[in-house]
């Protein structure tokens, strides 16, 4: 339809088709687990301490508990920080400075630090809480992978999350993995 608008207005236009460059495809493996709600800080656990990433992300949905997230693995004795939407612009760039520079290992935050974070060390992103909206799931899976290097992300759920996921995987058209645990601890490919 635009060309034929096109050729209403101009006269002799040329209509130049450039190929087709390979896009650059970001290299992130993506998996989640259905586990119970009661069991995502001990899950998160062994799976930061299974990954031992330099530099991760951890998102959530709320400032509530990007906080409780993140002074619960402080207390496990692991260098952390949160970030939200309600800390002051000052604090946050403070946060990301130190993130950047390696002085935080592990940043919590919400989906406001998702968009916009140029950092291309980051290996592992942690979904602690499904995203509310489908585009939020790429923008924090994109935190990792950048820059030509691979990356992993992992989503934590619970049953009654399941339909949420499936949209998010229906509309980005994402693969990911399925995984269960056997217990709480052991990780187990999904039958």
């Amino acid at each position: 339809p635009i060309l034929e608008i096109t050729s209403q207005y101009q006269t002799n236009p040329v209509h130049i088709k450039t190929p087709q460059t390979q896009i650059n495809t970001p290299k992130i493996e993506q998996v989640y687990y259905v586990c119970p709600k009661e069991a995502k800080k001990e899950i998160l656990m062994q799976l930061i301490s299974m990954q031992n990433p330099h530099l991760a992300m951890i998102f959530c949905n709320t400032k509530y508990t990007t906080g409780m997230v993140a002074e619960q693995l402080h207390a496990q004795g692991l260098n952390t920080a949160c970030l939200h939407g309600d800390m002051r612009q000052s604090e946050r760039n403070k946060i990301m400075e130190q993130y950047k520079a390696g002085e935080i290992d592990i940043l919590v935050a919400t989906d406001v630090a998702a968009r916009g974070i140029d950092v291309s060390d980051i290996q592992v992103v942690f979904n602690y809480d499904i995203p509310q909206e489908n585009d939020a799931y790429l923008h924090r899976i994109g935190r990792t992978g950048r820059a030509k290097k691979e990356g992993i992300s992992f989503v934590l759920h619970s049953k009654d999350e399941q339909k949420r996921l499936d949209n998010i995987i229906h509309y980005t058209r994402s693969h990911i993995i399925a995984l269960e645990m056997d217990g709480w601890g052991v990780f187990a490919p999904k039958k």
